[in-house]
This record gives structure tokens, C-alpha cells and sequence, in this order.
């Protein structure tokens, strides 16, 4: 596949009908796992990706068709949505009606491909509900890892990163290599305050103490995903855990949701999508970008556990909808949404889907969540909870336990446990991977975190009222 700079292609235009298909890489960016199947064999092991030390740079590919057919100029390898896309281009060219800009437009290029479904071992001691387990969590992997731990976080404070000082100064003396990471925030100065915080922690002099074996990465990722990776001294493999928890600016007592995953093929997927999101914000492979590639594909070699008993699925960006469909579609008995915050997609993004579940009175649709965005005041909160109530949807805020978790649960089996707000931020208009979740289906997996939740809205009812 011969790749042409911009000029060439200019002056090609010139006697030659070419089609731009544009590709906004803020919107569409790269899969990391992707350019490594389309480029290696199966013999073949990825080691890494050298730099050549110059600025990113574009380059231009060249398709030739002809009578709506693919001549020249793609990959011997099968790339059938390019392909696909080519074609639509070169129809679109051909229609005199059609001028450029048109065909740009109709012709970009976004990645629909969703994550494979796993089959995999799931305990439900492996969900992590609460802030205060959310904690031990992390205070257990930071003492447990065997050599890595990747910590990706919206943001960072300081004084959260510094209560961790003694798990990450036992882990570096073990040999342990931590990486920190944070990623979009919908308020800048929380950005700003990230700045400001690893500013802090590196005139920190116990932090300085543990040198290149922590690394605190400066840049956003641009991801709100809340992600931990680590290897563990007992069994020798990864485990990943995914969820609602801000694991870097976490006070650790709101209410959320997280899954810790052990199979490796689940388990290599989310550290898929961790690549993939160290290099989405600016296109650059990084060191890290390299060692989760290469780490992804050496555990998804691992043989997975027996008897797998659950369904698992990475659940990325604008896919979180198609949860929302099935939960729609599938219910029999109960769809149930938590989340942080109220906005004004509230309404068409779960209320609406809800509300047509429990059309015929057999679902009862519940939503759950801890306040308001900024965009909602006091009396649309009053209309959204009366109409949704009308449609046979109970919305209600929950005061405590503050609430911070992301689920969408439906029936006894399914869930999705994530990082996205399901009432305030619309799935559709997320650049793949800015959310990222877990979908899992097991028998009662779906009771054991809605039981979870209910017991803990009670505990805290009595325990204001002492």
C-alpha cells in the first residue's frame, strides 16, 4: 500500500478526478490492536514502535476504482469497511450533482466495530460496591503487584495520590513499576487543578524518592474511563478492574461500582483499550502506548480459566446505547440506572427507553441518582420526575449515600458497570474510548448489585435517623 505525501496528490489533481475521504482524527483515531492484526502475522510478535524523531506526519493513500470496483491501492489484506467506504466515495463522485465537500461529508469514516463478547469465570465477590471497598482495592493491588500497575483516573489530587505513599513505597521497593494517568474532565479547572496537583507531587520528596518507577504522566488522555491493570505475586497474571471510581482524586465515600476482572481474554481487551486510549488525545504512540500493545497480546494468549459461568464485554463510547436498546428490548421484569448526575439527555438517553420497557406494566423501570447538572435547576427536575413517574418510570434522587456509580442493570443476569453518567452524558457524541464499561451476564449478577444498593440506601436512612 503505497502512501503519497500531500503535494504529490495536489498535483495529481490537476489532470486526475480524486476524492478526498476525509478523517477527522479527533473524532475516528486508530485502533492499537487493529494495526496489529492488520499488521503482523500469526508467527509474528510485536516488540515495539520506534519514533523517528520527527513531528507526526500525514500521508495520503491512493485507491484506484473503476465500474465500482477496487483496481489498486489497498492493502492484499482483506479491509472490507475501507473497502466499503472507497466504493461509496468513488459513487459519490461520479453523480455530477455531487461537488466535493459533499463527498467528504458523506464519506467519513467512524469505527462502529464492537468490543467480541467473552465467555468468562466471574465471582460476584469480584464487583466492588462502596467507597470504602473501592479503597481496600486499590490498597490491596498496590501490595500485591508482582511488577506493573496502570492507573488511569479523570483527574488527580495531590493529598489522595500522597495517602497511597506507603502501599506505593513497599511496591517500588519490590521492584514495582506504577504508571498514573488522567483524562477528560467536563470542568476545566478540574484540568487545571490536575496540572497543579502533579506540579505538587513532584516537588513531593517522597514521591521524588521513588524516581522513574513512578511515573505520572503530565498530558490528558482526553478519557474519562476509570481503569486499573495490574499483575499480583500470588497467581502471576493481570487483573483488571473497570467502574464509576476516580482512583486518583477519590475521598473513597461515595457509593460506586466497579468489577474486578481475571480472564485473560477480558482482561486483555480492557488493556487494549488502555493503548488506545494513551494515544487517542494526540495521536502519538508512546512508551506506554508500546508496553500495553505488547502486554495485551502476550495475555490474550493465556489459556482462560474452566468452566467459564458469565458473558463479559468491553463496552466503549458510543456503544453504551446499545445496552440501553437491549436492556429496552429484552426486559421482562426490571431495568435499573444509577447515576451521578440529572441532565437534560436524561430524558431521551435512558427515561424514554425506560418508559417503553414498562409500557405494558410486566418492567418496572428505576433511576437512581445524586444531583443535578448545572444545566438542570429545581423545577425541570420536577417536571422530568413527574412525567417520567406518569410514563411508569420512578426516578428519585438519592441524598445518601452519595451517589457516584454507573450502572444499568436489567432483570436478575445483566449489567453494565461503567464510567459513563447515563443521565447527563450522551454516549452518541463521545469520541471512542472517552467512557468505558463492563457488560457481564450471569446468573444473579444483576440482583446482587441492585440487593447491594438498596441495603446500602437503607443503612444510610437508618442511620440518619439515629
Amino acid at each position: 500500500m503505497l502512501l503519497h505525501e500531500d503535494y504529490v496528490v495536489k498535483e495529481r489533481e490537476k489532470s486526475e478526478k480524486i476524492v478526498r475521504l476525509n478523517v477527522d482524527p479527533e473524532k475516528i483515531g486508530y485502533d492499537v490492536q487493529q494495526v496489529h492484526r492488520v499488521l503482523l502475522e500469526d508467527d509474528e510478535r510485536f516488540v515495539a514502535l520506534e519514533s523517528l524523531g520527527g513531528p507526526p506526519s500525514q500521508r495520503i493513500a491512493l485507491v484506484t476504482v473503476r465500474d465500482g470496483q477496487v483496481v489498486d491501492g489497498l492493502p492484499s489484506r482483506e479491509v472490507a469497511a475501507l473497502r466499503s467506504k472507497v466504493i461509496e466515495a468513488a459513487g459519490l463522485a461520479s453523480d455530477p450533482a455531487a461537488d466535493s465537500k459533499t463527498v467528504e461529508q458523506k464519506s467519513s469514516v467512524r469505527s462502529e466495530q464492537a468490543a467480541p463478547m467473552r465467555r468468562v469465570r466471574f465471582a460476584k465477590t469480584d464487583l466492588i460496591l462502596d467507597g470504602e471497598r473501592h479503597e481496600a482495592t486499590i490498597k490491596h493491588i498496590l501490595s500485591n503487584a508482582a511488577s506493573r500497575v496502570f492507573i488511569h483516573s479523570t483527574f488527580i489530587r495531590a493529598d489522595v495520590v500522597e495517602k497511597f505513599l506507603p502501599e506505593l513505597s513497599e511496591a517500588v521497593r519490590r521492584g514495582v513499576r506504577v504508571d498514573m494517568l488522567w483524562g477528560q474532565s467536563e470542568d476545566l479547572e478540574e484540568v487545571a487543578t490536575s496540572r497543579r496537583a502533579i506540579e505538587a507531587l513532584r516537588a513531593n520528596p517522597q514521591i521524588a524518592d521513588l524516581g522513574d518507577a513512578l511515573k505520572i504522566h503530565p498530558f490528558s488522555t482526553g478519557s474519562h474511563a476509570k481503569i486499573l491493570i495490574a499483575d499480583s505475586r500470588k497467581g502471576g497474571g493481570f487483573l483488571a478492574v473497570v467502574g464509576s471510581c476516580n482512583w486518583l482524586t477519590s475521598p473513597y465515600k461515595s457509593y460506586e461500582a466497579s468489577v474486578v476482572l481475571r480472564d485473560p481474554q477480558i482482561v486483555a481487551d480492557v488493556v487494549g483499550v488502555l493503548a488506545n486510549i494513551t494515544h487517542r488525545h494526540s495521536g502519538i504512540w508512546l512508551d506506554v502506548t508500546n508496553e500495553l500493545m505488547r502486554l495485551a497480546t502476550q495475555i490474550a494468549k493465556l489459556p482462560s480459566p474452566k468452566g467459564p459461568n458469565a458473558t463479559a464485554s468491553v463496552v466503549i463510547g458510543a456503544h453504551h446505547n446499545r445496552f440501553v436498546l437491549e436492556a429496552r428490548d429484552s426486559a421482562r421484569s426490571r431495568i435499573f440506572v444509577t447515576s451521578h448526575r440529572l441532565g437534560p439527555v436524561s430524558e431521551s438517553a435512558i427515561i424514554a427507553p425506560l418508559a417503553t420497557a414498562a409500557s405494558d406494566g410486566q418492567v418496572k423501570g428505576s433511576v437512581f441518582f445524586g444531583r443535578n447538572t448545572g444545566a438542570v435547576k429545581y423545577q425541570t427536575r420536577k417536571r422530568i420526575i413527574a412525567e417520567a413517574a406518569s410514563d411508569g418510570v420512578i426516578v428519585e434522587v438519592v441524598e445518601s449515600p452519595r451517589l457516584h456509580a454507573k450502572i444499568l442493570a436489567w432483570d436478575s443476569d445483566s449489567m453494565v458497570i461503567s464510567s459513563l453518567n447515563w443521565l447527563s452524558a450522551d454516549p452518541m457524541s463521545y469520541v471512542e474510548p472517552a467512557e468505558v464499561g463492563i457488560f457481564l451476564c450471569g446468573t444473579g449478577l444483576a440482583d446482587a448489585v441492585v440487593d447491594n444498593f438498596t441495603s446500602a440506601c437503607e443503612a444510610a436512612e437508618v442511620t440518619e435517623s439515629r
